[in-house]
């Protein structure tokens, strides 16, 4: 069971500079044809997983996993660098699923 912070702008500026501005590992997307909704998944350096919506090529409902201590960062609508990682990463996943990477 997660325990779900909304994340600070402080806490965002930290969650983007430790774990964000690194390569990640396991970068998955799935589609919800019923919804027309991506979604997002992969780890960082140290284990914790990242998950979010992506709609019409834009990162949004973010969730920051922290497996160590069971607390869930949720960013609704993030802006600024830690969007633009998160539409690069997306973008590439999605590429990726359409092309059948994920075979």
């Amino acid at each position: 069971m997660w325990t779900p912070v909304n994340a600070s702008d402080d806490q965002i500026k930290k969650i983007y500079n430790k774990h964000l501005k690194f390569p990640v590992f396991n970068l998955k997307y799935a589609y919800d044809d019923e919804d027309n909704l991506g979604f997002v998944s992969f780890y960082v350096l140290c284990g914790h997983r990242v998950e979010y919506q992506f709609r019409k090529q834009k990162p949004c409902f973010v969730e920051f996993q922290m497996l160590s201590s069971k607390i869930r960062y949720d960013i609704p609508y993030p802006e600024g660098p830690i969007f633009d990682r998160l539409k690069k990463l997306g973008l590439k996943a999605e590429k990726n699923f359409w092309a059948g990477g994920e075979i």
